[in-house]
């Protein structure tokens, strides 16, 4: 809350992810060499001012502040509506406005930001107004809802609710084999079962993820989170209390989950790069652990006829 003069704001919080970056951007070093998060971020930057630059009378100003780094800038809109209102206004019986003075009228001026700060090995982004759709194929999807098993437990009212409508997957299954076919791109992105998930976290959960109370608020007071590909807090925060709680946001990407929000877990969730999968499935076959496979698909019968044939 407020202490004094502190501006404070409310923040939609993404995370960058890499992998994906290397598919949209150009990146020579290597993340073990020296300078590789200073050249993700300035990538991230430039190609934000690249797309500005492609826009009617765009005006943008860049941004470094407490280990924040990122760019404010402005953009003009037409409303999907202006041919309506260009025919009322140019043709009212009250009085004629001439067409460039309602084009000029009409124009939308719309103010948003990018805020870029890294911790650790992770670079996390904040952004406002049309910010997020700068970025939007270079973070971490789901990443808000991913953290919701790490600060809430399953014995949660709200958690308890979602399992019981079957928000676990499209697929959704408790056997160990699925013997049906399986959209793996369908099932892993949440965004085709719910569009985000709207919770009501009390002070011990508030807590976890750094954010912190005055002595003045009730012991009951509660707060509102979104989570989506990004969290939201609607809470008004100062940035050194943004900064707190993206370290501890940080520290919780790393903690155990208390229950599983998804049955197909991602691999970053398991520290694996998605480029790094077809090299594990050859090493986990090689050394014949078999038990790390599971067998799907219509003809799951024949998969096990015809293995038990070539291995006598």
């Amino acid at each position: 809350m407020n202490s004094g003069n502190v501006p404070e704001a409310q923040f939609s919080i993404y995370r960058i992810d890499f992998e994906r970056i290397s598919e949209v951007m150009t990146i020579t070093k290597k993340q073990t060499q020296k300078g590789y998060y200073e050249e993700i971020k300035n990538a991230i930057i430039n190609l934000t001012i690249k797309k500005l630059h492609e826009k009617l009378n765009a005006e943008y100003r860049k941004v470094k502040y407490l280990g924040f780094e990122g760019i404010v800038f402005k953009t003009m809109h037409k409303p999907i509506w202006q041919d309506v209102i260009i025919h009322m206004l140019s043709s009212s019986e009250s009085k004629k406005v001439k067409k460039n003075e309602i084009n000029q009228f009409l124009l939308n001026v719309n103010v948003s930001y990018l805020l870029i700060y890294k911790i650790g090995k992770s670079i996390y982004a904040m952004t406002g107004g049309y910010g997020s759709h700068y970025i939007s194929k270079i973070i971490d999807r789901n990443f808000g809802l991913y953290l919701i098993p790490k600060i809430i437990k399953i014995d949660n009212p709200v958690i308890k609710q979602i399992l019981q409508n079957n928000l676990t997957g499209n697929q959704f299954s408790m056997q160990k084999a699925n013997r049906q076919a399986t959209n793996f791109l369908i099932e892993q992105d949440m965004s085709s079962i719910y569009r985000q998930l709207n919770i009501e976290i009390d002070r011990e959960i508030a807590q976890k993820l750094g954010i912190e109370f005055d002595e003045n608020e009730a012991k009951n007071k509660k707060v509102n989170i979104i989570n989506k590909d990004s969290l939201v807090i609607r809470r008004n925060l100062s940035l050194s209390q943004l900064i707190n709680i993206l370290k501890r946001i940080d520290k919780l990407t790393k903690a155990k989950d208390n229950f599983a929000l998804n049955y197909l877990v991602p691999a970053r969730k398991m520290n694996y790069k998605n480029s790094e999968l077809f090299s594990i499935l050859k090493t986990l076959f090689t050394e014949k652990k078999y038990k790390a496979f599971e067998l799907v698909g219509d003809e799951y019968v024949n998969y096990i006829v015809y293995a038990a044939a070539k291995c006598q």
